[in-house]
């Protein structure tokens, strides 16, 4: 019997020894990616680190990321969902302002693309979220700002007559008068 299953094995027939191999193998490929799962919170103090050497503002983002992290912490990464992403940003909307929490959804929209440049996640559960409509300043046409007002700048000019455009009236450089 011994001879008729290493037979069948050599085959590409359903071998037992093979198919242990294989199982094996998807155990061990299992166990590798669990192990290299993050939380939330793990993943940020990474993205933090990385954040201070590439970004300026660092401050602002960490303050943004703990707040997250009060919220996502002991989460694995990958188990985070859009609706979870929409659920922390409308929770925001009580105290914060529409483009406040459209800042916090760029925050985490960079975070998770990292991730997936990392291998981290599949997909950026950000992106299925939208961001909210910001109120426009009221913007009025800019005037161009005026330097503030000097003893010299009040003094009148003569027109020009060949000379210095700003010399004021009455003014001689060497010269003497007759």
């Amino acid at each position: 019997m011994a001879g008729a299953l290493s037979a069948l094995c050599q085959a590409g027939s359903w071998c037992p020894s093979v198919e242990r191999s294989r199982q094996q193998e998807r155990l061990r490929a299992e166990q590798e990616r669990q192990a290299r799962r993050l939380t939330f919170r793990a993943y940020a103090e990474e993205y933090v680190t990385w954040a201070e050497l590439h970004h300026r503002g660092v401050a602002t983002e960490r303050s943004r990321i703990s707040v997250m992290v009060t919220v996502f912490g002991g989460a694995k990464l990958d188990t985070i969902a859009p609706a979870d992403v929409e659920r922390f940003l409308d929770g925001l909307l009580a105290e914060r302002s529409h483009a406040t929490v459209n800042r916090y959804r760029t925050t985490l929209h960079a975070m998770f693309n990292r991730a997936i440049r990392h291998g981290l996640l599949s997909a950026n559960p950000a992106k299925g979220t939208s961001k909210f409509k910001e109120a426009e300043a009221g913007r009025s046409i800019s005037r161009p700002r005026r330097r503030p007002l000097s003893t010299t700048n009040l003094v009148p000019t003569r027109p020009q007559q060949g000379g210095r455009r700003s010399t004021p009236a009455g003014a001689t450089f060497g010269h003497s008068s007759p």
